[in-house]
Parts: structure tokens; C-alpha cells; sequence
């Protein structure tokens, strides 16, 4: 019959892993800020600055394309889902 094997590591190891890499990755993330963000990805942050002020800017086409291109985009990964899960 299966016989169920000892664990290798013991619930204890295991939370103090857990303990210092949540440390580790909250102390990056304390490294990171908006503005280390926009210095690395000038293109991204010009990209965002442009959609954000035609968008507050009250063009209604911009919305209404910007609404359709993300209906478009949502639909188009929902039809590839199932294509691939056939």
C-alpha cells in the first residue's frame, strides 16, 4: 500500500522562509517608487501621461474608442482562451 512519506522540511523551516522572503520582497518594494519608476520607462510614463490628459480632456470620441479597444481586447483573449483549451 502507499505509504505516505516524512516531510523533508518542517512546518517551522518553512514559515521562517516564508517570514524573510516576504521581508526581502517588502523591502524592494520599498525601494520602488513612482518616480524610479517613470525615471526607467520614460516612453511608458509619456504614453500615460498623453491617454490620461485626452481622457480627463473630455474628448467623448477618445472614450468611446478607448471603450471599444479594450471590449475588443478583452473579447479577443476570452475567443483565443477557448480556442486553446480545445
Amino acid at each position: 500500500m502507499d505509504r505516505q512519506k516524512e516531510p523533508q522540511v518542517s512546518p517551522d523551516q518553512i514559515r521562517r522562509e516564508l517570514i524573510s522572503a516576504k521581508e526581502r520582497i517588502t523591502a524592494q518594494a520599498g525601494d520602488v517608487t513612482i518616480k524610479e519608476y517613470m525615471k526607467n520607462h520614460p516612453y511608458m510614463t509619456l504614453g500615460a501621461a498623453f491617454l490620461s490628459g485626452a481622457v480627463l480632456g473630455g474628448s467623448g470620441n477618445l472614450k468611446e474608442k478607448l471603450a471599444k479597444a479594450v471590449v475588443d481586447i478583452i473579447s479577443n483573449e476570452v475567443i483565443q482562451y477557448k480556442k486553446e483549451s480545445k
